[in-house]
């Protein structure tokens, strides 16, 4: 399955946290950020799409990438500086959800 890990990053640990999860997939996975996405990103089986919460909202150029994902496999994961268990979180990680193409 070919499989590439994408992510933004303001503080570096949506980077840190993209490396762990491309180190932990196996080798030769590759782990890049917004700014070096492939041409042929549609032709990956697997992107696992990190990017980060600042004020609600995930950055613009993640919205932007994510409205053109047509993958069939998408993971998505992201950083904020919100417990993971407050009932927010649902909310904010469902509007993400919502940039992907139907």
């Amino acid at each position: 399955m070919k499989t590439i890990v994408v992510y933004s990053s303001y503080t570096g640990k949506t980077k840190g946290i993209a490396e762990a999860v491309a180190k932990g997939i196996g080798e030769n996975i590759s782990c890049v950020s917004l700014d070096e996405i492939p041409t042929d990103i549609a032709s990956y089986d697997c992107v696992f799409f990190g990017c980060y919460i600042e004020s609600g909202f995930i950055d613009g150029r993640s919205q932007e990438v994510l409205k053109t994902l047509t993958n069939k496999n998408i993971a998505l994961f992201v950083t904020m500086w919100i417990g993971p268990y407050s009932d927010d979180i649902a909310k904010r990680l469902r509007r993400i959800v919502e940039f992907l193409p139907q």
